[in-house]
């Protein structure tokens, strides 16, 4: 666990929320479009991508805080 005194970081909070969303509409998929699951590769790929430009905003943001 991490300490209170110290700041939670922003590239757990984002990898976290993206894995959350992206859990929810694997399993969606999974139940109501079987048929459709080429689909959800192109919505993993676009995740990843948000993920990365939400780590480096998140990054630069951390450094011009110091």
């Amino acid at each position: 666990m991490a300490k209170e005194d110290k700041d939670k970081s922003p590239f757990v909070a984002i990898g976290a929320s993206l894995a959350g969303i992206l859990m929810v509409i694997a399993v969606l998929f999974l139940i109501f479009a079987k048929d459709q699951l080429t689909y959800l590769l192109g919505i993993a790929w676009g995740f990843v991508i948000l993920g990365v430009f939400l780590g480096f905003f998140a990054f630069l943001s951390g450094r011009h805080k110091k």
